[in-house]
């Protein structure tokens, strides 16, 4: 998810609406698209929502890192690349 302006800014189209619940409980509903994100030089085209607008609204979600082949290290808190998915 990333701020709907900077996805706009960058040309990235509308595809669908999807609607789901926060954490916090809250009911919202999202415009999708898609978009070449790339993280630690590895790119490739993923969904993207467009999002809310504020400086802690870029979140990459569990997807993005699977399509990018990353896991997480929760006790160092890092990504690290993986040859391996959960499929």
């Amino acid at each position: 998810m990333f701020p709907a302006s900077l996805l706009d800014a960058l040309h990235i189209p509308r595809r669908s609406q999807v609607d789901g619940t926060l954490a916090d409980g809250s009911e919202v509903s999202y415009w999708r698209g898609q978009a070449v994100i790339g993280i630690e030089g590895r790119e490739d085209i993923c969904p993207a929502l467009f999002g809310p607008e504020g400086e802690d609204a870029s979140v990459v979600g569990s997807t993005t890192l699977q399509i990018l082949m990353f896991k997480v290290d929760p006790v160092r808190e890092m990504l690290e690349p993986t040859t391996r998915v959960l499929i």
